[in-house]
């Protein structure tokens, strides 16, 4: 007998222009205004006993992220950087200078996330919330060495990122930086758990052990510098810390639930904007 949790959907408005109905099987963008007679409960009012929680909160978190992609998939406009990167052989190929592009884009999102991650303990442990501010401390420990792999990476493959930075602007990481103080800083800063869990679950969907091959065949003799795709792939610990966030964020307020998988659409949606660009200072 299938248990009527399973088969329950809520539903929850994202945004003014999205709304998404999930339960623990799965999730599906709808019209609130063209659905009212589905039986859907209003996510929001309902801090029930749930049969998966972890199951539920995972299914809302993904579709957050799939919605975020999904919001620009019918602007055709090329987002990648046509620039040559200052200091790489120029007969080095597209597709070699992009994920050149791609760790400077790590080197400013890594950077961030440690320190957001130590303001945050200090700011949960003074208000007496241990648990959550031992989980902020685990995030500033395990992702703390990331913008230095992300260092090794740009020497060994011989790339200034000083010199860039101070020739480029990186209006996308630029975004994403200041979004995830400004959340870190807002009246709900578990919204933050949304921030990461979608830039890790993407790493995760998209750095896969075919990535890692092709990427080492593509460097060639400097197939080493891919410390930082590496700590960020499907076979990394990354893996662990997106699932020990599910088991924190499923057992928070259905308040604070909903504003973590706000945070995660607005994430993703910044992630993928494709008019977010790397440009000339």
């Amino acid at each position: 007998m299938k248990s009527s949790a399973l088969n329950q959907y809520y539903k929850i408005n994202l945004n003014p222009q999205t709304s998404i109905a999930f339960s623990e099987k799965g999730f599906r963008e709808i019209n609130l205004n063209s659905e009212l007679n589905f039986n859907y409960l209003d996510f929001i009012d309902n801090d029930l006993f749930i049969g998966n929680k972890v199951l539920l909160v995972k299914n809302l978190l993904n579709a957050s992220i799939l919605l975020g992609i999904k919001k620009w998939h019918l602007f055709d406009v090329e987002s990648s950087n046509d620039d040559l990167v200052p200091g790489i052989d120029p007969e080095k190929n597209k597709d070699y200078q992009n994920y050149c592009w791609g760790l400077l884009s790590s080197f400013i999102t890594t950077g961030a996330t440690p320190l957001v991650a130590e303001y945050l303990y200090e700011k949960f442990l003074a208000d007496g919330s241990d648990l959550i501010a031992n989980h902020y401390k685990e995030i500033k420990i395990e992702e703390g060495p990331h913008q230095k792999l992300c260092k090794l990476d740009l020497k060994e493959l011989g790339v200034d990122y000083q010199k860039i930075f101070s020739l480029y602007t990186f209006e996308k990481e630029d975004s994403l930086v200041k979004y995830f103080w400004k959340l870190a800083k807002s009246k709900e800063p578990l919204s933050t758990l949304g921030y990461a869990y979608a830039l890790e679950k993407t790493a995760l969907i998209f750095n896969t052990p075919k990535k890692i091959i092709a990427t080492k065949d593509l460097l060639g003799s400097k197939d080493s510098a891919i410390r930082c795709l590496m700590a960020h792939s499907s076979n990394s610990h990354e893996k662990e810390h997106v699932e020990d966030s599910l088991r924190l964020i499923s057992t928070l307020s259905i308040r604070s639930i909903t504003e973590i998988a706000k945070a995660t659409l607005e994430t993703s949606s910044k992630m993928h904007n494709p008019f977010l660009r790397i440009k000339k200072l």
